[in-house]
């Protein structure tokens, strides 16, 4: 059986529509850039690249509309990023946590 193909991030993204399912897709995102362990920086790296490219695009339309454009995709954009960066987290305060819990729970004997 053949998976189903995703729409691809940017097409996603400019369709406006922040739903559950695009929700999940981000987390999934972070996800595999916890797993295959992509940098943070990296990631934010392209993003900030595509968005100055797309900014350079917006040409046409009054300078409230373009600036309206900006700072919606601004705004999106922050959001992905944070669903990223807390699931991209996520397996390291967990990591954390267990350590704690295992050095605490660790019996101490004196000598």
């Amino acid at each position: 059986m053949r998976a189903r193909r995703r729409p691809n991030y940017w097409r996603r993204f400019f369709h406006g529509v922040a739903d559950q399912s695009y929700l999940a897709e981000r987390v999934a995102s972070g996800e595999t850039h916890a797993r295959i362990g992509l940098p943070l920086r990296t990631d934010f790296a392209g993003v900030n690249y595509a968005l100055h490219l797309f900014c350079g695009q917006l040409k046409s339309g009054s300078r409230e509309t373009v600036s309206q454009m900006i700072q919606s995709c601004n705004k999106l954009l922050h959001m992905d990023t944070a669903l990223v960066v807390e699931t991209y987290s996520r397996p390291q305060q967990q990591r954390s946590w267990s350590q704690a819990l295992m050095e605490m729970s660790t019996p101490v004997s004196t000598i």
